[in-house]
């Protein structure tokens, strides 16, 4: 029975995580921190692919990138890249996952 209540008990700390990043990026928000929103952004679009909503990870990372686009290249831009190729591939439209990936590799050079 123990082994049965694995999966919940990994979902409740799933869940738990996505609700403290969104705890943080308000604070950041709050405080103006552009730089540690975004990371914090990013992440929870990892998190959001990872727990198969593909869609509203992308609808998260979209503005990162358009910000991330007038800056210098970084490790938040390549990774929110990533990211958004990663949506792209969950939901089947390889050919724009592979344009995402070739646009983040730009930026990680």
């Amino acid at each position: 029975l123990l082994r049965m209540t694995e999966p919940a008990e990994a979902a409740q700390g799933f869940i738990e995580g996505m609700r403290y990043l969104r705890e943080a990026i308000a604070w950041y928000e709050q405080h103006g921190d552009v730089a540690s929103t975004d990371r914090a952004l990013v992440r929870l679009v990892r998190a959001q692919n990872t727990g198969f909503d593909p869609l509203g990870a992308r609808r998260l990372v979209e503005p990162v990138l358009e910000r991330l686009a007038s800056g210098p290249p970084s490790i938040t831009a390549a990774l929110a890249h990533n990211e958004y190729a990663r949506s792209f591939l969950f939901m089947g439209d390889y050919a724009e996952a592979l344009r995402a990936l070739e646009q983040g590799l730009k930026v990680a050079e």
